[in-house]
Order: C-alpha cells, then sequence, then structure tokens
C-alpha cells in the first residue's frame, strides 16, 4: 500500500543496532504484537507521551475539577513549602518536574520501559 502524504506526515526514527533503547523498542512491540508495525507503535507511544505531558502541566485557575476523561487534574503549586516545579494530581503523589532535560527524558524512558 502506497503511503499517504497528504494525510500523514513521515519521519525516519533510527535506534543503534544493540542499544538499550531498541531492545526495549522491540520487547515492547513483542508484548503488544506489534513487531510487524513499529512506525505505528512509535505513533502510538508518541500519543501516549504527549497525553501523559499535557496532564502534568499546570490547569487555568477554572480548571481545578476532574478532567473528563477520567484521569485528575493538576492543582497549582501553593505557597506552603511546594516549589513551582512541584504539581500534586488530587489523590496522587507529588510530580517533580525538572529543570535538567536529561533528567526528564530519563523519567520517560522508564516510563516507556515499565509499561
Amino acid at each position: 500500500m502506497p503511503k499517504d502524504r497528504e494525510r500523514y506526515r513521515y519521519i525516519e526514527v533510527g535506534l543503534e543496532r544493540g542499544s538499550w533503547i531498541l531492545a526495549r523498542f522491540e520487547e515492547d512491540a513483542r508484548r503488544h504484537q506489534m513487531s510487524d508495525q513499529p512506525g505505528k507503535l512509535v505513533a502510538l507511544r508518541l500519543i501516549e507521551y504527549y497525553e501523559s505531558k499535557q496532564e502534568r502541566e499546570i490547569p487555568s485557575s477554572r480548571e481545578t475539577s476532574p478532567v473528563g476523561n477520567g484521569r485528575p487534574a493538576l492543582q497549582p503549586a501553593s505557597d506552603q513549602g511546594i516549589s513551582k516545579n512541584t504539581r500534586q494530581a488530587q489523590g496522587d503523589s507529588i510530580l517533580e518536574i525538572s529543570q535538567q532535560e536529561t533528567e526528564n527524558a530519563d523519567e520517560a524512558a522508564n516510563y516507556w520501559a515499565n509499561k
């Protein structure tokens, strides 16, 4: 089937052979029976990543009730000893947002490895 370039933007991704991330990706694909569809698995994981990132963003002051998708809305941090880079979801533990991109990337890689 030819690529639908009108509907999709195709992005080439390369993972180093023998790398830990390639091994985890291949295991993820096997676990979800998508070994023959690596592109779709990458798209699925990107969707999940950006959805989880969106959930961690600070809601506006009028968004303090639970989100319609069944996930809790995040509460703005108060001045009671919680830093501006810490947010707490209703009923959840505190979420730390690092200013170091590598820490955030490592946390994301660990998240996907445990899925």
